[in-house]
């Protein structure tokens, strides 16, 4: 793990959803799932206290870099990372070394979980 590049992932993240925080919202949330080659993405705000689906594109070079400098030998790589940002620019972060995702667009194969 690269703590540093870790660090300055998750903050170019934040920054682009707090840019994108709207002036109603509590909070706004990036969901990636990925397994293999194969990913999945969603971007919601939190508005009075129910979860709506919003358009907004992330860097995917930050998403792989923090990917990448999350991952050990003991524990491999996330399957999948939660960020969400309130609108007073506070993280939190959860990320899930153990569940495969399941996606509602592309279908993983077995070579996909090889390639994990």
């Amino acid at each position: 793990m690269d703590p540093e590049v870790f660090q300055s992932s998750i903050d170019h993240i934040a920054r682009e959803l707090l840019t994108a925080i709207t002036a109603n919202a509590e909070e706004i949330r990036f969901s990636y799932w990925q397994i293999g080659w194969k990913s999945q993405e969603r971007v919601e705000l939190r508005v009075d206290g129910e979860w709506l689906p919003m358009r907004l594109r992330i860097d995917s070079d930050s998403v792989m870099d923090l990917r990448d400098a999350s991952a050990s030998p003991e524990t491999g790589a996330w399957f999948a990372a939660k960020i969400v940002v309130d609108g007073e620019g506070n993280i939190t972060t959860d990320f899930d070394y153990d569940i495969q995702p399941q996606f509602t667009i592309l279908p993983i194969l077995q070579h996909d979980i090889e390639v994990e």
